[in-house]
């Protein structure tokens, strides 16, 4: 935050023009690396237009987390042939999801990106195999880059015993459910409470302040990824200053 101790606040993507946005905010996960892993050029021209002292975060390419059966796959004009489909997604250790994590790994270099967002999908559930999965690519990963993780649908026991060992942040929405890991916080703001349009909820001042008793003390993220999600995030950042 701004001037004081406690997690950088910011959103997911720029919701404005990049030169206003650094003016009012110190953190973006930046999220067109999710369909599609830009030019190496593009993070080196984002990095010197930014403030030196600008945080960005990295939301890790669909192809090492989402299946290709995902309709992301086709917004990003991506195709597969049958017979590589089994090869993306779910942290498999192929040769297409290693390429695609020195890709998205040497972008975030440049970009000299704090953090490394992986999300998965629902599809990506507590099985024996993706656990194993899962554990053998973030031993490799984290390594090389600080790895944050958000699963979708997982227990906490599951999440707890997947994580055991690994140095991962466990990302969450703190309004649905409380990391199991300790220490650095990713938090991130999906529109609570979680409904069928969340994104479309609009943080009351009630739940920004009790967001702010949450995070009090703690370092690391809180991510605003819904539809007011520069003001929601600019009230916070005002609420910690009072």
């Amino acid at each position: 935050m701004r001037g004081q101790a406690g997690p950088l606040v910011g959103t997911s993507g720029f919701p404005i023009r990049r030169e206003a946005y650094y003016r009012q905010l110190e953190t973006v996960e930046v999220q067109k690396t999710f369909l599609k892993i830009p030019k190496i050029e593009s993070a080196e021209t984002m990095r010197s237009r930014a403030p030196v002292n600008f945080d960005f975060t990295v939301k890790a390419w669909q192809g090492i987390t989402h299946p290709a059966t995902s309709p992301s796959y086709a917004r990003a004009g991506i195709k597969v042939g049958p017979r590589k489909k089994s090869r993306y997604g779910h942290f498999r250790m192929s040769k297409e999801v290693l390429e695609g994590w020195a890709e998205l790994s040497e972008f975030a270099d440049a970009l000299d990106a704090s953090v490394i967002l992986f999300q998965t999908p629902p599809s990506f559930d507590a099985t024996e195999d993706n656990v194993q999965n899962l554990r053998a690519f973030m031993e490799m990963a984290s390594e090389e880059q600080r790895c944050a993780w958000e699963p979708r649908g997982w227990t906490t026991a599951d999440v707890t015993g997947a994580l055991e060992g690994l140095d991962v942040i466990h990302a969450v929405d703190p309004f649905a459910r409380n990391p199991v890991t300790e220490g650095e916080i990713y938090f991130r703001l999906n529109g609570s409470p979680p409904g069928e349009r969340p994104y479309y909820y609009n943080y009351t001042k009630d739940d920004i302040r009790s967001l702010l008793g949450t995070i009090e003390g703690a370092t690391g993220h809180v991510i605003f990824n819904n539809i007011t999600m520069l003001e929601d995030a600019e009230q916070l950042v005002d609420m910690f200053r009072e």
